[in-house]
């Protein structure tokens, strides 16, 4: 099942697919710091789909990341720490109040 993006426009005839625009006077980059799409649904999103169409000659890269790799590199003393933590997934940072 396709999830519908709530917080972007969506392209004309393709609910399906959220058009996310960065103007150049934007100094921010969207999602701010690094970020994984969704994790604060529900049901989190499988994947994500990016398709640049203007790029800038420098700059504005997209990288990703393996966090399921990044955890499994960790020591086992990190691991244990990082069990014991908690999390608060939220779109609120980025999106206000009554976004969850």
């Amino acid at each position: 099942m396709i999830n519908i993006n709530r917080f972007f426009k969506s392209v004309s005839d393709h609910p399906e697919i959220a058009e996310v625009r960065k103007e150049p006077d934007q100094t921010m980059n969207i999602g701010g710091n690094g970020h994984t799409d969704h994790s604060y649904d529900q049901i989190p999103a499988l994947g994500s789909l990016l398709l640049a169409r203007e790029l800038p000659p420098l700059g504005g890269d997209t990288l990703f990341a393996s966090t399921a790799l990044a955890y499994e590199t960790l020591s086992h003393g990190l691991k244990r720490t990082q069990g014991r933590m908690r999390a608060i997934h939220s779109s609120r940072h980025a999106f206000g109040a009554g976004s969850d």
